[in-house]
């Protein structure tokens, strides 16, 4: 009975030192809460988070670049020595030359007219050595001769007029005209022949040549 009573006396008392204490420790929790009482300050402040450090930016990955492939020349070719190509020959034009001959069968000519035979015999000698086959050269020879009545030279340069140029009656004429002219050793029947082929020949090329019909 008394031990009964005891011990509701005694719970009493701890109900009521529980009740007690509870606004204490509210009290505490609260202040602690604020930072006033409880724990030293050190210890109630909070620790300052450390800031997160800036992120960098992510460079591009570099890309290597291809190193050149280093040339090595090859040894076991020969070495040529460079080919020199000759420089082709430098000729004159066609026209330069013509004009050369030209005035030259010009000047020949006056020199013909003007009797001075030597003097024009080598410019037509000239003439047809620079051109084999000039026929005005021989014709200008042939009459050079006949004007000095060299009736055999004439007749050797009408000749060679004749066969480069077969279409000129004129030629023809002025052959058949020496080829009757009185020689030293006579004329022979041969030159007469001669002379009458070539009156044939010019009457061929040109029918109406009075001087040809005479002949």
């Amino acid at each position: 009975m008394k031990f009964y009573h005891l011990q509701t006396r005694s719970g009493w008392r701890l109900l009521l030192l529980l009740c007690l204490s509870l606004p204490s420790g509210i009290s505490y929790l609260y202040a602690q809460q604020k930072g006033e009482g409880g724990l030293p300050g050190i210890l109630r402040n909070k620790v300052p988070r450390a800031p997160n450090p800036p992120r960098a930016k992510p460079q591009p990955t570099p890309v290597p670049k291809p190193r050149p492939t280093p040339r090595v020349a090859p040894t076991n070719i020969p070495v040529r020595a460079p080919v020199r190509v000759a420089k082709p020959p430098v000729i004159r034009a066609p026209r330069n030359a013509e004009d050369r001959i030209e005035n030259a069968l010009d000047a020949a000519n006056m020199d013909r007219d003007e009797q001075r035979f030597e003097k024009a015999e080598k410019g037509y000698l000239r003439v047809l050595k620079a051109k084999p086959r000039e026929w005005r050269a021989a014709y200008g020879l042939g009459n050079v001769y006949a004007d000095q009545q060299s009736w055999e030279k004439a007749e050797k340069y009408y000749t060679k007029a004749t066969e480069l140029n077969a279409k000129n009656a004129e030629i023809f004429i002025a052959l058949g005209y020496i080829l009757l002219q009185p020689r030293t050793r006579g004329n022979d029947a041969t030159s007469l022949l001669k002379a009458d082929r070539a009156a044939r020949s010019a009457l061929l090329l040109e029918k109406d040549n009075a001087t040809a019909n005479d002949l």
